[in-house]
């Protein structure tokens, strides 16, 4: 896997090939693992969802836990885009750093 833009590799893949495109709908872990080695850590659930013509999904960062508790005024402090923190899943990461973290985990 292209460690340096999975979500890319992993989309224009399910674009091209149906049959990769149902095993990732319907068991996106066992895809990855299978496909790609990565394995989705115990507790972690893994959604993927198809986009169409008129169903588009808007995700929204999430607030890591290790985040709960801190003030409005503490939260301001931190660096604009902190590793792990800023990010569209509910981890506070992107897809591509939250595949790039699972793909680096399972190679140590």
């Amino acid at each position: 896997m292209d460690v340096e833009n999975p979500e890319l590799e992993i989309g224009v893949r399910a674009f091209r090939d149906d049959e990769f495109r149902r095993a990732l709908l319907g068991d996106p872990a066992g895809t990855l693992a299978r496909e790609y080695g990565v394995k989705v850590p115990e507790g972690v659930t893994l959604q993927v969802h198809e986009e169409t013509d008129t169903l588009v999904d808007l995700i929204i960062p999430g607030r890591p836990s290790r985040l709960e508790g801190l003030s409005d005024k503490d939260l301001e402090m931190l660096p604009q885009n902190p590793k792990g923190i800023s990010g569209c899943c509910t981890c506070g990461s992107t897809t591509q750093q939250t595949l790039s973290t699972l793909q680096a985990a399972c190679c140590t």
